[in-house]
């Protein structure tokens, strides 16, 4: 429950709220975008843009503009207006022309506290879950509240509270609409339940952090174990609430194809390796020119700097004269000959192509000089004619 009795609380207050918009621009927080990938098959977009803090701190702008003591109108120029004129706003609350109860929400103190924490970068393995909030899926009684979000992200804290973002989907982008935080306590289920029940809910496996204006980049991304525990908390949470429903389909085909395509790669190496041993056994070089370029383009750089050891090796023991390098000796000088070969073809490209540049003028002073010479029989036919007269 909101209570300022005193100018020295009103100004802690400020002071706290003046840090975390400080904090929010020093970090350019604003323009990252935050591109969330779930386990359902979906993405998420959203950004924490100025015209949103506001919100999300729990100051009620409409009302601060209502006033008409602020020349800004628009919410973070009017945000911050108010903050640098925040005793001219106590003043006209102790001359009871405003309101605290009507500027702050009686809530503002967790608001604060969650305010810091999700505008803190975080990590995929950070969200406890996702929800794509139906509103047609609940059944509404007058006293429960209408969430007008579309999705809900759900962050545990190190005490085990809850952190809640709601996401309001504007298209291309999502924005924040609202947050909350659910105190680890018997009521915490309760709250949480009015959110999920009847809802379908999900896990992160990636989250891409990109700030355009400081360079800054991050990307993390669960590892199968993580996802398995993912997994888990989610069936647990689903046999909480009721209707609740666990969508991680997307995620599990992806798994499930990648241990596929490992099971094929595997079948290969085996294959491989049955060569590689007839090879050994005959002593004979394995090159790795006559594997298919499927098998050579999925090789791993253990398997051919082991291949190519063996070829050295056989190089070495052989009594013959001929034998005067070892196999990657002579891999490498085939390699740096091809590629000569290629910088000499593109130097005789070069060539051809200033060759034709130059026919091309030649035959262009042709046809000037023969249009010269035309001119001039002309000249001189009129220079007889003149004679003759």
């Amino acid at each position: 429950m909101l209570l300022i009795q005193t100018k020295s609380e009103f100004d802690e207050l400020i002071s706290k709220i003046m840090k975390l918009v400080k904090e929010y621009e020093r970090n350019s927080m604003y323009h990252n975008e935050y591109q969330i990938y779930l386990a359902s098959g979906q993405n998420i977009k959203f950004t924490f843009g100025e015209q949103n803090i506001g919100h999300l701190l729990d100051i009620n702008l409409d009302y601060l503009r209502a006033t008409g003591l602020f020349k800004n109108k628009e919410g973070y120029p009017l945000l911050k207006e108010f903050l640098e004129n925040s005793y001219t706003v106590y003043r006209q609350v102790q001359e009871g022309h405003m309101s605290f109860k009507l500027i702050f929400s009686d809530y503002i103190s967790d608001k604060l506290e969650i305010f810091e924490m999700i505008t803190n970068y975080f990590s995929a393995n950070d969200i406890e879950l996702v929800c794509q909030y139906n509103k047609s899926r609940i059944y509404q009684v007058d006293e429960e509240i209408d969430y007008p979000c579309d999705y809900f992200i759900v962050k545990k804290n190190l005490q085990g509270d809850l952190l809640v973002l709601g996401l309001i989907d504007k298209g291309n982008i999502c924005y924040p609409m609202t947050s909350m935080l659910f105190k680890m306590d018997e009521t915490q289920n309760n709250k949480l339940r009015k959110i999920l029940q009847n809802q379908v809910i999900t896990y992160v496996t990636t989250i891409n952090i990109k700030n355009p204006v400081n360079n800054f980049q991050k990307i993390s991304r669960l590892n199968l174990d993580q996802c398995l525990k993912k997994n888990t908390k989610l069936k647990i949470c689903r046999n909480l609430f009721p209707g609740v429903s666990v969508d991680s389909i997307s995620h599990h085909e992806f798994i499930t194809n990648g241990y596929i395509q490992k099971l094929e790669q595997l079948k290969s190496y085996k294959n491989l390796f049955v060569q590689f041993k007839n090879k050994i056994d005959s002593h004979e070089l394995f090159e790795l020119d006559q594997l298919s370029p499927e098998i050579k383009e999925n090789l791993d750089a253990e398997w051919i700097d082991m291949i190519q050891s063996y070829n050295d090796q056989l190089c070495t023991q052989s009594t013959s004269n001929i034998v005067q390098k070892t196999y990657t000796n002579l891999l490498t000088e085939n390699n740096q000959l091809s590629d000569e070969v290629v910088s000499l073809q593109e130097q005789l490209e070069q060539v051809k192509k200033e060759k034709e540049q130059l026919v091309s003028q030649i035959t262009q002073i042709q046809a000037q000089n023969e249009v010269y010479a035309s001119f001039q029989n002309e000249i001189f036919e009129a220079v007889e004619k003149q004679k003759r007269k």
